[in-house]
């Protein structure tokens, strides 16, 4: 059981990184085409498998270490989101990046 629970949480992490991946070329497409709709669904759906993944991720951290460190890996777990979410809160002022929207939602094509 515990073999096909890793191998099920390793498959929602895989495929949900890859449809943030989708989500996050559709963003940096909807840009130059002006389609605010396309834009904002993709927004969403990157949304949506981001709460996967971290979901997948964080039960991995806590899970494949010993009993005995998993509060330790449920602490390095938290602090990591909370550090990328501080990271991602500098990068997205306009002195770092400034206000070019093609640099702030993805990389360029």
């Amino acid at each position: 059981m515990f073999v096909l629970t890793c191998v099920f949480i390793a498959a929602a992490l895989l495929y949900s990184n890859f449809l943030i991946l989708v989500a996050n070329i559709i963003n940096v497409v909807a840009i130059p085409l002006q389609m605010p709709e396309l834009f904002l669904a993709s927004r969403v759906l990157g949304y949506c498998f981001t709460s996967v993944n971290f979901g997948a991720l964080t039960l991995i951290i806590i899970e494949s270490p010993p009993t005995a460190y998993r509060g330790t890996s449920n602490f390095v777990a938290g602090t990591s989101y909370t550090a990328a979410m501080v990271l991602g809160m500098v990068l997205g002022m306009d002195v770092v990046m400034g206000t070019h929207l093609t640099m702030l939602v993805g990389e360029y094509l």
